[in-house]
């Protein structure tokens, strides 16, 4: 009877030990993605979500993180803050505490709260107005001073001194051009018109003709989603000329200049520019490697964006955080990814451990006859983050964002009843 005791518990051993490595390696790693995959913003934010499920499918092609291949639950944001709220309440009540994506700010300051409060991480992967740090959210793209403030240098050295704003009704192009507004005196810059509209707008009648009357040295857009289709429309349809009047553009991709340049083809784009860290046109072997992986994946049309590449490399940078301290739970990464730096196509992207922001290149891009962005000014070196600027006034700043979440009934973006 001992005899088939000992042979009962090594067989019984061994059923378990299979069994225990075979649950471990259906075991899988959550993580959410949430994006607009509907409304005036998926236009934008398609390609990201894209370049999001790429980075996370050649993680698994190689075998996954820790012996766990991930798993993406992705949520539709809808274009809205509620739709960007609902969305991150469906991935926190399954257990889904890290997440990737959001664009618009007031989608991110939607879910900010509920971040908070759940202690759950999201990989912010887009530029922002700055004023904000938070724990648990990791801010990939650039602040004013990595974006506006070079592209405002090279403007004025270029073109002269007087600027039009344009931009959509809500909390990021408001406080950027509240930024703007605070550093004309430095710039000896004049402003002489600052025009908003609503997410979605399309029409720009009464912008254009401001712009024609006060024929500024350059504009200043922050217009996002597809409204910029009907923007530049009416640049063209009123020949405004970008080459004698050019518009830099903060938040338009090299994507969405394809698809802009189907509506009101190539030339009518010519001569404005965009500020970004990463561009396609990046003249390096490495670059081409990247490129070709993307268009390996999903087609030779596919045109990398700056989103797109912060996107796929902020994945790259919770894999090798994860692997690097052994362990994928939420606070562990939380904890251990304000050290972390990691090296791209773009240059080194660096966390700063004080303020969960990075280190970036910067560049500037002039479009040329074909719709093409070509890199015509690139920072030395990295530029720092800087989310709250010694030469703000950040308490006035942060009483602004206050008066917009008021005077928009308690969101970060304007509707029809309240602007």
């Amino acid at each position: 009877m001992k005899f088939y005791a000992i042979i009962f518990s090594i067989v019984l051993f061994i059923l378990l030990s299979l069994f225990g490595f075979e649950y471990i390696q259906k075991e899988k790693i959550k993580i959410g993605i949430i994006h607009s995959q509907s409304g005036t913003m998926a236009m934008s934010e398609k390609s990201v979500l894209d370049a999001t499920i790429f980075a996370i499918e050649q993680i698994n092609a190689e075998g996954g993180i820790l012996g766990k291949k991930l798993e993406a639950v992705v949520v539709d944001g809808k274009s809205s803050d509620t739709g960007f709220e609902e969305a991150l309440d469906i991935l926190l009540k399954n257990g889904v505490t890290t997440i990737f994506g959001g664009w618009t700010s007031s989608s991110r300051k939607a879910m900010k709260t509920a971040l908070e409060k759940e202690d759950a991480l999201l990989f912010y992967p887009i530029q922002y107005e700055g004023f904000e740090s938070s724990e648990n959210i990791i801010y990939l793209g650039l602040t004013p001073n990595q974006q506006v403030i070079p592209t405002i240098n090279y403007a004025v050295e270029k073109f002269g001194r007087t600027l039009f704003l344009v931009g959509s009704d809500y909390i990021y192009p408001q406080v950027t051009n509240k930024f703007i507004n605070s550093v004309t005196e430095y710039f000896n810059l004049k402003i002489v018109g600052e025009e908003y509209k609503l997410l979605g707008a399309t029409n720009f009648d009464d912008t254009i003709e401001k712009i024609k009357s006060q024929k500024p040295s350059f504009i200043i857009n922050t217009l996002n989603g597809d409204s910029n289709i009907a923007f530049f429309k009416a640049l063209s349809d009123n020949n405004i000329s970008l080459i004698n009047t050019p518009v830099f553009s903060f938040s338009i991709t090299e994507n969405e200049l394809e698809k802009i340049s189907q509506y009101i083809g190539t030339k009518a784009l010519e001569g404005s520019y965009l500020t970004w860290s990463y561009f396609s046109s990046i003249e390096s072997k490495e670059n081409q490697e990247l490129k070709s992986l993307f268009k390996k994946r999903f087609g030779n049309d596919i045109i990398v964006t700056d989103p797109m590449y912060t996107a796929y490399m902020g994945v790259k940078l919770y894999e090798q955080n994860v692997k690097k301290h052994g362990c994928y739970k939420t606070k562990t990464t939380k904890k251990n990814l304000a050290k972390e730096s990691i090296g791209g196509v773009a240059g080194v992207v660096a966390m700063d451990a004080k303020n969960n922001h990075t280190w970036k290149e910067v560049r500037i891009a002039k479009i040329n006859a074909d719709a093409k962005a070509v890199v015509i000014w690139e920072s030395e070196a990295l530029q720092k983050a800087k989310p709250f600027p010694e030469y703000i006034n950040t308490h006035e700043m942060l009483n602004y964002e206050k008066e917009l979440y008021q005077r928009w009934n308690s969101r970060y973006e304007a509707s029809k009843e309240y602007r």
